[in-house]
């Protein structure tokens, strides 16, 4: 015999098959097609994935065993393990305590005193070569910095925003230090650390739930993570850092009638069963079965999260809103308007004058809301409790829209309600800024009112009968977008202004406009009848073309086109016909 003849593949198998009999058993198993078996429904108590041992061929007699434990002669070995792959879907395989009598069309393996009700699917026996690991075991158990989080319900449904990097660590330094109370998001909001709360300061509004939370969860249904309650997370902490320390991965735990698996630290997922499971259960009903664990920051989360606000402050803006409760297209409130107009200013100011914000020379811009409404259309005082009995029941919504939003142009027209509008917006703006001195003491900078549509009219009414005082600031230019304050003059029968006309308590105003909105009017024509000057386009802060204009090329450079395909395709028809 050729001693450099290499073994045909199909007699190395059977030499090994000879030698290990639940080697020989197992491939013998493979070479035939399951029956279709019947599924039994598990007992929910031992329901887990089939996980088949490792069957290990050795050319000694030293045991299995002995062999795992001595992890470095295994290393240098390349142990033979059987891999079992399945033909069709990967269905789990449940394991059936005491099980009833099969029938003759399912066949059953028994092992460890567990019988196994397989199913109709291919086995295939492959052979691998794959050294084992021990990277999950070897896990060493490491703290890691909490985050905090506010919950905001919107459309009725209730999320979780990160704080700024700045607020969250200055809420766990103050959650260290015992210290009850401390601001957040630029002094504008109060966080209770005794009862997790989030309180507004200058306005009236719900407080939000706060948390601070290492663990995170999602579900099937959910399109991002959402933090556990602080309660849960002590208790995931607690159960995490046993499995790293006493190296009980895989292991079942039961946490609030759910079952939590550590599987390794990137794979955690808490499972929940309802009722029994048999052939019949749906797994579409709704409810999230498995939720996906992740201990600290996802990276979804991360980047949503904000480097923060300073504190300093360099420019403060009073914004009042128009006509109706909601004030903007999506009827979103006053605070989350003037949410854009602070975060818009914050991209400006980071992307074209960040080397003076990193060297200290300029401060961020502040932006406070002034709101009227709700005095107004108070059901006790206001004028809501008198629409009531003379408004028709047809058309409902259209008729609370009209009530609520659109009257509020007639009842400024009223000099009952003008003056009640305008004293609002006085006091409320004094108001304001008493609490802004209070809580930024060393401002010295400049204060600038911004007035949407009616709400420019109503701060132009104010500015105008203002006396001027030395004592009081001086206000930098007002700021009117969407105005009609040319329309409200000319209907006072006011037909021109004086071509040094100024408002006394005001540097200037600069009337800002869409010219596709239908409620905001020039003022340069009643200042000198003879302008003619188109007005100033303002550029996008990001440097592109404004929508309308955009719109507006792109229309053009279709029209081109279309002009250009009609005269081709006629001079090839000319050309086509002459031939």
């Amino acid at each position: 015999m050729d001693n450099n003849k290499v073994p045909d593949k199909s007699e190395t198998n059977s030499s090994q098959q000879s030698q290990n009999p639940a080697l020989s058993a197992l491939v013998s198993l493979s070479s035939q097609k399951i029956s279709t078996g019947i599924l039994l429904p598990p007992d929910p108590n031992t329901f887990r994935p089939l996980v088949l041992p490792q069957v290990v061929l050795t050319d000694n007699n030293e045991s299995s065993s002995d062999q795992l434990h001595n992890s470095e002669s295994n290393a240098a070995k390349s142990a033979t393990i059987i891999d079992f792959s399945l033909t069709n879907a990967n269905p789990i395989l449940p394991v059936i305590s005491n099980p009833e009598p099969l029938s003759s069309s399912t066949t059953t393996l028994e092992q460890n005193g567990q019988f196994l009700t397989d199913f109709s699917f291919n086995v295939n026996t492959t052979i691998v070569n794959e050294p084992k690991s021990n990277s999950t075991e070897n896990h060493e158990y490491t703290t890691i910095q909490p985050y905090w989080f506010y919950s905001k319900i919107i459309q009725d449904r209730l999320f979780w925003f990160p704080f700024s990097l700045i607020d969250s660590q200055r809420l766990e330094q103050a959650h260290l230090n015992k210290i009850e109370v401390i601001s957040t998001n630029g002094n504008r909001y109060d966080v209770n650390l005794t009862l997790r709360k989030r309180i507004p300061v200058y306005w009236t509004g719900t407080s939000n739930d706060v948390r601070r939370s290492l663990w995170f969860y999602k579900s099937e249904y959910d399109i991002r993570f959402m933090p556990f309650d602080e309660e849960t997370n002590d208790l995931l902490e607690n159960v995490y850092k046993k499995t790293c320390t006493e190296k009980i991965w895989h292991t079942k735990h039961e946490i609030n009638g759910e079952t939590l698996v550590f599987h390794s630290p990137s794979l955690m997922a808490i499972h929940r069963l309802e009722g029994e499971l048999t052939e019949y259960t749906s797994f579409s009903t709704g409810i999230p079965r498995t939720r996906i664990l992740k201990r600290g920051l996802p990276d979804e989360l991360t980047e949503d999260i904000e480097e923060g606000e300073k504190e300093g402050v360099q420019h403060l803006c009073f914004v009042v809103h128009g006509i109706g409760e909601g004030c903007d297209a999506r009827f979103r409130p006053l605070v989350d308007c003037v949410d854009d107009f602070r975060f818009v200013s914050q991209t400006i100011a980071h992307n074209h004058f960040k080397p003076y914000l990193d060297e200290g020379q300029i401060d961020r811009v502040e932006f406070l809301p002034v709101y009227w409404h709700g005095d107004l259309h108070l059901e006790a005082t206001g004028v809501d409790g008198r629409l009531t009995p003379i408004t028709l029941p047809s058309v409902p919504k259209m008729r609370n829209f009209t009530n609520g939003t659109l009257l509020d142009i007639l009842f400024y027209t009223s000099p009952v309600y003008c003056q009640k509008i305008i004293s609002r917006v006085i006091s409320e703006m004094n108001r304001l800024y008493d609490i802004f001195l209070q809580r930024n003491p060393s401002f010295k900078g400049q204060v600038s009112v911004i007035g949407h549509s009616l709400g420019s009219v109503i701060l132009y009414d104010v500015l105008v009968n203002q006396v001027s005082n030395q004592d009081d600031p001086q206000l930098e230019p007002t700021i009117a977008h969407g105005s009609p304050i040319a329309m409200f003059l000319t209907v006072r029968g006011i037909n021109s202004l004086a071509q040094d006309y100024e408002l006394p308590t005001c540097k200037g105003l600069f009337n800002i406009f869409h010219p596709y909105d239908p409620v905001a009017y020039r003022i340069e024509p009643l200042i000198d009848p003879s302008w003619t000057c188109s007005p100033v386009l303002m550029e996008h802060h990001k440097g592109r073309k404004r929508m309308h204009l955009g719109q507006k090329v792109d229309f053009i450079y279709l029209e081109i086109q279309i002009v250009q395909n009609v005269a081709l395709e006629i001079l090839y028809r000319m050309v086509y016909k002459r031939l």
